[in-house]
Protein backbone atom coordinates (compact mmCIF):
# COMPACT_ATOMS: atom_id res chain seq x y z
CA UNK A 1 0.00 0.00 0.00
CA UNK A 2 2.83 2.39 0.89
CA UNK A 3 4.62 1.77 -2.43
CA UNK A 4 1.39 2.27 -4.39
CA UNK A 5 0.64 5.59 -2.70
CA UNK A 6 4.19 6.83 -3.19
CA UNK A 7 4.10 5.81 -6.87
CA UNK A 8 0.88 7.79 -7.38
CA UNK A 9 2.41 10.88 -5.72
CA UNK A 10 5.51 10.67 -7.90
CA UNK A 11 3.49 10.28 -11.11
CA UNK A 12 1.30 13.29 -10.28
CA UNK A 13 4.36 15.34 -9.40
CA UNK A 14 6.05 14.42 -12.68
CA UNK A 15 2.95 15.43 -14.65
CA UNK A 16 2.78 18.71 -12.73
CA UNK A 17 6.41 19.51 -13.55
CA UNK A 18 5.76 18.76 -17.23
CA UNK A 19 2.72 21.04 -17.24
CA UNK A 20 4.64 23.87 -15.55
CA UNK A 21 7.52 23.47 -17.99
CA UNK A 22 5.17 23.50 -20.98
CA UNK A 23 3.32 26.60 -19.79
CA UNK A 24 6.54 28.40 -18.93
CA UNK A 25 8.00 27.66 -22.35
CA UNK A 26 5.46 30.07 -23.81
CA UNK A 27 6.59 33.03 -21.68
CA UNK A 28 9.97 32.40 -20.03
CA UNK A 29 13.36 33.30 -21.50
CA UNK A 30 15.10 30.30 -19.90
CA UNK A 31 13.77 26.87 -18.96
CA UNK A 32 16.31 25.02 -16.83
CA UNK A 33 16.60 21.34 -15.88
CA UNK A 34 19.00 20.66 -13.03
CA UNK A 35 20.65 17.62 -11.43
CA UNK A 36 22.24 18.31 -8.06
CA UNK A 37 24.32 16.28 -5.61
CA UNK A 38 24.93 17.26 -2.01
CA UNK A 39 26.38 16.37 1.35
CA UNK A 40 25.69 17.98 4.70
CA UNK A 41 28.20 20.27 6.38
CA UNK A 42 26.80 19.51 9.83
CA UNK A 43 26.72 15.69 9.73
CA UNK A 44 22.93 15.42 9.51
CA UNK A 45 22.96 13.55 6.18
CA UNK A 46 25.36 11.31 4.26
CA UNK A 47 24.33 12.56 0.85
CA UNK A 48 21.45 13.92 -1.20
CA UNK A 49 20.51 13.86 -4.87
CA UNK A 50 17.74 15.70 -6.67
CA UNK A 51 16.30 17.05 -9.89
CA UNK A 52 14.46 20.30 -10.47
CA UNK A 53 12.95 22.42 -13.22
CA UNK A 54 12.79 26.22 -13.22
CA UNK A 55 11.65 29.06 -15.46
CA UNK A 56 13.46 32.42 -15.58
CA UNK A 57 12.09 35.75 -16.84
CA UNK A 58 14.52 38.51 -17.81
CA UNK A 59 14.15 41.96 -16.27
CA UNK A 60 17.36 43.13 -17.97
CA UNK A 61 20.25 41.63 -19.94
CA UNK A 62 21.93 40.49 -16.74
CA UNK A 63 19.15 40.09 -14.14
CA UNK A 64 16.39 37.46 -14.13
CA UNK A 65 13.67 36.28 -11.76
CA UNK A 66 12.03 32.89 -11.75
CA UNK A 67 10.46 29.97 -9.92
CA UNK A 68 10.69 26.21 -9.91
CA UNK A 69 10.11 22.88 -8.19
CA UNK A 70 11.77 19.49 -7.95
CA UNK A 71 12.21 16.21 -6.09
CA UNK A 72 15.04 15.52 -3.62
CA UNK A 73 16.29 12.38 -1.89
CA UNK A 74 18.17 12.58 1.41
CA UNK A 75 19.97 9.74 3.17
CA UNK A 76 20.54 10.81 6.75
CA UNK A 77 23.65 9.93 8.73
CA UNK A 78 23.59 7.02 11.17
CA UNK A 79 22.68 8.20 14.66
CA UNK A 80 22.54 6.45 17.99
CA UNK A 81 20.08 7.15 20.79
CA UNK A 82 19.73 4.83 23.79
CA UNK A 83 22.11 2.42 22.05
CA UNK A 84 19.93 2.07 18.93
CA UNK A 85 21.40 3.11 15.58
CA UNK A 86 19.15 4.42 12.85
CA UNK A 87 19.03 6.46 9.68
CA UNK A 88 16.32 7.56 7.28
CA UNK A 89 15.63 7.70 3.57
CA UNK A 90 13.55 10.76 2.76
CA UNK A 91 11.91 12.11 -0.39
CA UNK A 92 10.86 15.75 -0.45
CA UNK A 93 9.38 18.36 -2.78
CA UNK A 94 11.15 21.75 -2.87
CA UNK A 95 9.17 24.71 -4.30
CA UNK A 96 11.10 27.95 -4.70
CA UNK A 97 11.55 31.39 -6.22
CA UNK A 98 14.94 32.56 -7.43
CA UNK A 99 16.96 35.52 -8.72
CA UNK A 100 19.93 35.24 -11.08
CA UNK A 101 22.56 37.86 -11.93
CA UNK A 102 25.14 37.36 -14.69
CA UNK A 103 28.43 39.22 -14.24
CA UNK A 104 29.32 38.96 -17.94
CA UNK A 105 27.50 38.76 -21.27
CA UNK A 106 30.05 36.38 -22.79
CA UNK A 107 28.56 33.69 -25.03
CA UNK A 108 31.20 31.14 -24.01
CA UNK A 109 31.63 31.39 -20.24
CA UNK A 110 29.62 33.75 -18.05
CA UNK A 111 29.91 33.74 -14.22
CA UNK A 112 26.67 34.22 -12.29
CA UNK A 113 25.20 34.38 -8.80
CA UNK A 114 21.85 32.88 -7.78
CA UNK A 115 19.77 33.35 -4.66
CA UNK A 116 17.05 30.77 -4.20
CA UNK A 117 14.45 30.55 -1.44
CA UNK A 118 11.36 28.47 -0.80
CA UNK A 119 9.73 25.70 1.16
CA UNK A 120 10.41 21.96 1.20
CA UNK A 121 7.53 19.52 1.68
CA UNK A 122 8.14 16.00 2.95
CA UNK A 123 6.79 13.29 0.62
CA UNK A 124 7.86 10.20 2.55
CA UNK A 125 10.32 9.06 5.21
CA UNK A 126 11.46 5.50 5.90
CA UNK A 127 13.50 4.87 9.05
CA UNK A 128 15.91 1.96 9.43
CA UNK A 129 16.85 1.03 13.00
CA UNK A 130 19.47 -1.48 11.90
CA UNK A 131 17.08 -4.41 11.59
CA UNK A 132 14.01 -3.29 9.66
CA UNK A 133 12.43 -0.40 7.78
CA UNK A 134 9.52 1.60 9.14
CA UNK A 135 7.66 3.72 6.52
CA UNK A 136 6.52 7.23 7.42
CA UNK A 137 7.84 7.07 10.98
CA UNK A 138 10.66 9.60 11.40
CA UNK A 139 11.07 8.83 15.11
CA UNK A 140 14.69 9.76 15.58
CA UNK A 141 16.01 10.95 12.25
CA UNK A 142 15.94 14.29 10.44
CA UNK A 143 13.00 15.53 8.42
CA UNK A 144 14.18 18.20 5.99
CA UNK A 145 11.01 20.25 5.86
CA UNK A 146 10.16 23.89 6.29
CA UNK A 147 11.81 26.92 4.65
CA UNK A 148 15.21 27.08 2.98
CA UNK A 149 17.55 29.49 1.19
CA UNK A 150 20.43 28.67 -1.15
CA UNK A 151 23.03 31.15 -2.43
CA UNK A 152 24.97 29.86 -5.44
CA UNK A 153 27.93 30.83 -7.61
CA UNK A 154 28.30 29.29 -11.06
CA UNK A 155 29.22 29.47 -14.72
CA UNK A 156 27.02 29.50 -17.81
CA UNK A 157 28.87 27.31 -20.33
CA UNK A 158 27.64 28.69 -23.62
CA UNK A 159 23.92 28.91 -24.24
CA UNK A 160 23.02 25.33 -23.24
CA UNK A 161 24.77 24.26 -20.04
CA UNK A 162 25.72 25.55 -16.60
CA UNK A 163 27.40 24.40 -13.40
CA UNK A 164 27.16 25.91 -9.93
CA UNK A 165 27.85 25.31 -6.27
CA UNK A 166 25.70 26.44 -3.37
CA UNK A 167 25.00 26.02 0.32
CA UNK A 168 21.43 25.11 1.27
CA UNK A 169 20.44 26.52 4.67
CA UNK A 170 17.49 24.33 5.58
CA UNK A 171 15.04 24.39 8.45
CA UNK A 172 14.67 20.81 9.75
CA UNK A 173 13.69 18.77 12.76
CA UNK A 174 14.09 15.36 14.26
CA UNK A 175 12.54 13.65 17.25
CA UNK A 176 14.73 12.45 20.09
CA UNK A 177 13.56 9.31 21.85
CA UNK A 178 14.37 9.44 25.58
CA UNK A 179 14.11 6.36 27.79
CA UNK A 180 14.04 6.56 31.59
CA UNK A 181 14.46 3.55 33.88
CA UNK A 182 12.79 3.68 37.31
CA UNK A 183 13.84 1.86 40.53
CA UNK A 184 10.74 -0.34 40.41
CA UNK A 185 11.86 -1.74 37.05
CA UNK A 186 9.41 0.20 34.91
CA UNK A 187 10.56 2.05 31.82
CA UNK A 188 9.23 5.30 30.36
CA UNK A 189 9.92 6.23 26.74
CA UNK A 190 9.04 9.61 25.25
CA UNK A 191 9.63 11.20 21.85
CA UNK A 192 10.15 14.97 21.73
CA UNK A 193 10.54 16.98 18.49
CA UNK A 194 13.63 19.11 18.19
CA UNK A 195 14.14 21.76 15.51
CA UNK A 196 17.53 22.62 14.04
CA UNK A 197 19.11 24.27 10.99
CA UNK A 198 20.87 22.02 8.48
CA UNK A 199 23.56 23.12 6.01
CA UNK A 200 24.05 21.16 2.78
CA UNK A 201 26.78 21.75 0.18
CA UNK A 202 25.24 21.21 -3.27
CA UNK A 203 26.75 20.89 -6.75
CA UNK A 204 24.43 21.64 -9.68
CA UNK A 205 24.71 20.46 -13.29
CA UNK A 206 22.11 22.00 -15.60
CA UNK A 207 20.86 22.34 -19.12
CA UNK A 208 18.89 25.27 -20.58
CA UNK A 209 16.11 24.97 -23.16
Amino acid sequence: MYNVKFSIVMKRLFLLLLAVAGFSQLFAQDINADLHLGTSLDGSSKYSVGIEASALFGLSDSFKLGAGAGVDYFKSAWRSYDGDKSHANEYSLPVFVMAKFNFSDSDKCSPFAVLKGGCRFNLSTKVEDGNHWTPNAPDIDPVYGNFFVEPQLGLDLGSKYYISAGVVIQGAEWSRRKTENFPDGSVSSTVAPEKFTAAVLALHFGIKF
